[in-house]
């Protein structure tokens, strides 16, 4: 995937964060919207509850003008409301989906992710689970890149064979899972 640097960032050139969306607004109605205002074409949108007035948007191909593309979302309002773009950057961090910590502990979801990924080298920096979301955010090393898209290589992992239960790894992106609803961020385990 292609990427843009501009200071120190590395930004993505073809993933991009929405903000200021209505709630009730579809992955559908969003995908619809930015393919009719920046006539490009959209390949994914993901809306997770829990980022409320967030959306993150997969194009088809780079982005050409990313000030255009923003000034044009911005003069077409959504229930009166200025849509905003923002450019995204992938952390050294992956996030946990469908994760049941009565099953699958955070200790144990880390050990599987170095012993599986990091020949057992210690590359995690940081780990917190979300029960209530049903979530984790995992942040790794910054120098540890590789291991983070080794585990992106795959979206469905199968930490626990005998249990045959599954989870997703997502790739972590600034300007959009960041933005985790705050009434969440107090009730780690």
């Amino acid at each position: 995937m292609a990427s843009r640097k501009s200071s120190s960032k590395t930004y993505e050139s073809k993933i991009f964060s929405l903000s200021n969306i209505p709630d009730s607004y579809s992955e559908e109605f969003i995908k619809d919207y930015v393919e009719g205002v920046l006539d490009v074409g959209v390949s994914e949108v993901e809306i997770w509850p829990y980022i409320p007035g967030r959306a993150l948007i997969k194009l088809d191909e780079d982005l050409g003008d990313f000030k255009k593309a923003k000034k044009a979302l911005k003069h077409e309002k959504l229930e009166s409301m200025e849509v905003r773009l923002l450019r995204v950057s992938r952390l050294p961090v992956v996030l946990v989906k469908e994760l049941d910590v009565n099953i699958l502990s955070l200790d144990f979801l880390n050990m599987y992710l170095e012993l599986e990924f990091a020949n057992g080298d210690e590359v995690i920096q940081k780990s917190s689970s979300y029960p209530e979301l049903e979530i984790a955010v995992v942040e790794f090393c910054p120098e540890h890149k590789a291991v983070v898209d080794k585990i992106l290589s795959k979206r469905v992992h199968v930490p626990l064979p005998s249990e045959n239960y599954k989870i997703k790894i997502f790739p972590f992106y600034e300007n959009y899972h960041d933005f985790i609803d705050q009434k969440y961020l107090g009730k780690t385990t």
